[in-house]
């Protein structure tokens, strides 16, 4: 086992939510049933009735702990965001689809690791390691869209609805309404209606071909007179491989470290996005998002490290420009 697996150990011993996370899934069955958070629930209870600690788990059982725990507390925190909106049959409609799926998909587990670096933790001074993990080159857009296109199934469409649901959040932050219709959301803006499309990105090498896609779907809202605009929403968490690893740091503040380290990974992407979907009709801008899971060892405690960038399309003085410069600064969190 590797020198570090005692951090990770340490982690699920101390963590004291987990419990918490299994006493909230009890709120998803108003839902309906959900064979995939049932047995969430079920091995995050096993476990805590155990009293195993984590190093007593079967080693290719941890992933899928770790992964149960993630996945469970990502949707609880949604619905709680979303639980005070005034058409709460939204939030009941998508929430089904989100609590449908497999237990463990074959591609993209959320917060799972590969065979071989189970136990793998990196440490604050490895952080030069997370810039080359994220920086595999993207800026190769390229036109054989037929041979960039993501591998998007059936097992992970319930997750990508998880992501549309998380940007509702946002939405909901900015004290905005929002309407589930094309593209993704129908923002009730300041301007007028604002879409939003949202694209959770597998693979570098498909996020030209998405962003477009992205796009298409927005300026086709905008030649109905349906929207005024539209913003491409796009998670980079899986195309960066940010989803293979957990962090760990000793101190809360360094957390902030962290943050900024991705956030300047999707900066430095910024340009090579915009430029795939310049002067695409109706797209006034991009938010990107990246996600990491953090262990604060001084806490004990677990937390989700997020950075959220907001990039214009149109210039400064237009009013386009304007509100998203307000919209960018009231969803940071």
């Amino acid at each position: 086992m590797p020198a570090q697996a005692p951090q990770l150990v340490q982690m699920f011993q101390t963590m004291r939510d987990v419990g918490s996370v299994v006493v909230g899934l009890e709120r998803l069955a108003e839902f309906g049933r959900s064979d995939r958070f049932d047995a969430y629930r079920g091995q995050l209870l096993e476990f805590v009735a155990s009293g195993l600690s984590f190093a007593d788990v079967n080693e290719h059982e941890r992933p899928l702990l770790r992964h149960a725990y993630s996945e469970s507390h990502e949707v609880l925190n949604i619905l709680d965001a979303l639980s005070s909106l005034e058409r709460p049959q939204v939030v009941r409609r998508e929430m089904l689809r989100v609590l449908a799926g497999d237990v463990s998909p074959r591609r993209a587990r959320h917060y799972v690791e590969l065979a071989g670096s189970v136990e793998q933790a990196s440490e604050m001074g490895e952080l030069e390691s997370l810039r080359h993990l994220v920086e595999a080159p993207i800026e190769n857009l390229g036109t054989r869209e037929s041979n960039s296109a993501d591998i998007q199934s059936t097992e992970e469409a319930p997750r990508n609805f998880a992501f549309e649901l998380w940007l509702a959040t946002l939405i909901h932050r900015a004290g905005l309404r929002a309407t589930k219709a094309e593209p993704d959301w129908v923002v009730d803006a300041r301007i007028g209606p604002v879409g939003i499309a949202a694209k959770r990105i597998q693979r570098n090498s498909a996020l030209g071909h998405r962003v477009r896609e992205a796009s298409a779907q927005i300026a086709a809202q905008d030649a109905k007179g349906a929207t005024v605009g539209g913003l491409v929403a796009v998670d980079l968490t899986l195309a960066y491989d940010l989803h293979r690893k957990h962090w760990v740091v000793r101190r809360a503040a360094e957390t902030g470290q962290l943050h900024l380290t991705i956030a300047s990974v999707l900066q430095q992407n910024r340009a090579v996005i915009l430029n795939a979907i310049r002067n695409r009709p109706g797209v006034i801008g991009v938010v990107l998002h990246a996600k990491a899971l953090v262990f604060v060892r001084e806490t004990q405690t677990l937390a989700t490290v997020r950075p959220i960038l907001v990039a214009s399309t149109v210039a400064g003085k237009h009013p386009h420009a304007i509100w998203l410069t307000e919209f960018a600064a009231s969803i940071q969190p």
